[in-house]
């Protein structure tokens, strides 16, 4: 990994942990939810717009920016904040690949069933290596905290960890999401 890349990814767990440090303070009072969802392998996110910039010091090194969509059918599995589901995530990111591989920022915002919305910050490292068939595979590894929300979820605050695999085109399938929010007054 480059030298670059490595320094953004310890500022981006720096400030993760310095928002998990404050978040966590405010929050001793509140109830504590636990989150964890896996994503079934049919439902994926959709690219709806994306811009490719070649930099031109390399091959294959692009920024990029994007925006997807996931929308969770009903009925069918979905995440849930409070036992309140979530109808679908849009997602917009900016990102520094090299070759798959790099560093992705960007924002979620969640819009749950009963009209609530949920947004969150996203960052994203990305590993393109090749998978089992010899095509490569890229690997995502996501942190988001979450800063807020409308009605209900207007003071919640969290922290979610994601795994999952991309070939950034079809966006990611089968996320493993886990983690843990507060609803503060």
């Amino acid at each position: 990994m480059q030298r670059s890349t490595r320094l953004l990814c310890s500022a981006l767990n720096a400030i993760v942990s310095v928002l998990v440090v404050t978040i966590a303070p405010a929050a001793v009072a509140q109830e504590k939810f636990k989150y964890s969802f896996q994503n079934p392998p049919d439902i994926s996110s959709v690219y709806k717009e994306t811009h490719n910039i070649e930099v031109g010091d390399m091959p294959g090194h692009i920024v990029r920016v994007s925006s997807l969509q996931t929308v969770y059918p009903n009925p069918g599995p979905a995440p849930s904040y409070a036992g309140v589901r979530v109808k679908e995530a849009n997602t917009v990111l900016h990102s520094d690949l090299r070759n798959g591989s790099g560093v992705t920022a960007g924002y979620i915002v969640s819009t749950l069933e009963n009209g609530d919305k949920i947004f969150m910050e996203a960052n994203i490292m990305l590993h393109a290596a090749p998978g089992d068939d010899g095509k490569p595979t890229i690997r995502v590894t996501q942190t988001s905290v979450i800063t807020g929300g409308t009605g209900k979820f207007k003071g919640i605050r969290g922290v979610l960890r994601a795994t999952s695999t991309t070939d950034l085109k079809t966006a990611s399938r089968g996320a493993l999401t886990e983690g843990e929010y507060y609803l503060l007054d």
